[in-house]
Parts: C-alpha cells; structure tokens; sequence
C-alpha cells in the first residue's frame, strides 16, 4: 500500500503482536510510529528503508 521496503532488525521479538487502530489514510510515518511506540521499538530512516529496532 505504501510502497516503502520496511526491514525489522534481527533483534525484534518477533512474536509481539500490535494491538491498536490504524486507519487507511494515516501517513506511513504514523504508522511506524504507533507501532514503535507500542512495542518500544525504535526507528530510522536509511537509503529509503525503514529499518524498525530495540
């Protein structure tokens, strides 16, 4: 939908589960951030990757 390569570190737990809203025309970025924020991850922005991390 976005359009965007989203890369999630190695060191993520990758069994966490987002639980929230995210509504269809909310920007990319507010969405990374919802989900960072939940899950008290981090994020930045590298060659036009996301790259999600602890």
């Amino acid at each position: 939908m976005y359009g965007s390569r989203i890369i999630i570190s190695d060191k993520v737990n990758k069994n966490c589960a987002f639980t929230g809203s995210i509504r269809y025309d909310e920007s990319l970025e507010d969405v990374i951030d919802k989900i960072c924020f939940s899950l008290n991850l981090r994020k930045k922005e590298i060659n036009h990757e996301i790259i999600i991390y602890n």
